[in-house]
């Protein structure tokens, strides 16, 4: 099964996005939370829309950490989805439907109230946003950046734990990127960690934790902090870690390093399978010369196009939708 998904995953990057990215139009989507409302402003090539959600923002906050409790439990249904999804097409993306057919990308300004929110699974049209543009996020303004090369003759790092990366799927990079260094948990210690510096790619499969403000991954008998992580340096950490890219806290702290992105599950993400083959195509598409932002647009449109096919739509969601990429400066 794995094969016959991955299969389709390839057919469907061979699909050129050219046409796709004819133009730069980025829209900048800045939630701001109070204890009263969540405001909106949205800019798009020198339009500028501001408006509030018609809600009071315990309610929003509420809502959404219900429905990540529900993917983080992998049983958010099609009914459910629809029930307590469609209202946030209304009061999100319907003001400004104009900006978001204009777009090419959709990228999330978010605090700490907000950061949280699977807004890109929001449907637009009736159709999950995430199938329909590449979606980033940030827990700061920032330019999207457009320009990314990946670097075949930078230096690499893998990191895994056999229970999170059975499959051994974190080797790719060491394919792709002939200076990297892998290391399997036993093997190396967060002392040691703290000796590396200066990478061009970090890909760690370790478990990873959030809650309460405080997010970290287990490294043996250790934890492993963002702080931990910034001192590396590395202009693009892939952290196969549940719930990491979930931490408003995680994200500020790795963006006053060097890094440039990262991309982290928003929920429990799965062990093998789907994480496998989000790491080989995520990756096969940044060889090929794709943004973070693009590799993971058509890597979870087509994991999802596969495992909707097989399985139908509540695994396709838990399996194709969790990792989402986060840029730091």
């Amino acid at each position: 099964m794995i094969k016959r998904i991955f299969t389709f995953i390839l057919l469907s990057l061979s699909i050129s996005s050219s046409a796709f990215y004819s133009t730069n139009r980025i829209l900048y989507l800045n939630l701001t939370s109070s204890e009263e409302t969540i405001s909106i402003e949205a800019k798009l090539d020198g339009k500028t829309k501001k408006f509030r959600l018609d809600e009071d923002s315990n309610i929003t906050k509420r809502n959404f950490k219900s429905i990540l409790e529900k993917l983080n439990e992998w049983e958010l249904s099609k009914k459910y989805f629809e029930n307590n999804l469609a209202h946030y097409e209304k009061t999100i993306f319907n003001p400004i439907s104009t900006m978001l057919d204009e777009s090419n990308q959709v990228h999330f300004i978010l605090d700490e109230g907000s950061f949280a929110f699977a807004l890109d699974l929001i449907p637009y049209k009736g159709k999950p946003l995430f199938l329909q543009r590449p979606t980033s996020f940030s827990s700061k303004p920032i330019r999207v950046v457009k320009n990314y090369k990946f670097n075949p003759d930078g230096l690499g790092l893998t990191i895994k734990d056999k229970t999170t990366d059975p499959e051994s799927a974190s080797l790719i990079l060491s394919k792709i990127m002939p200076n990297t260094v892998n290391y399997n948990m036993e093997s190396i210690s967060k002392d040691q960690l703290a000796q590396l510096s200066n990478l061009d790619m970090a890909l760690i499969s370790l478990h990873g934790i959030a809650s309460d403000g405080v997010a970290f991954m287990q490294l043996n008998d250790e934890e492993v902090y963002s702080y931990d992580l910034a001192q590396l340096n590395s202009r693009l950490l892939y952290l196969d870690s549940c719930q990491i890219g979930s931490s408003f806290n995680f994200a500020e702290q790795v963006s006053k390093s060097a890094n440039q992105f990262i991309i982290a599950p928003l929920f429990d993400n799965e062990a093998g399978d789907s994480s496998t083959l989000t790491i080989q195509s995520f990756f096969t598409q940044l060889n090929n010369g794709s943004t973070p932002a693009n590799a993971m647009y058509h890597t979870r449109k087509s994991l999802f196009e596969g495992y909707n096919n097989t399985y139908g739509f509540k695994t396709a969601i838990w399996k194709a939708y969790p990792f989402r990429v986060i840029q730091s400066n």
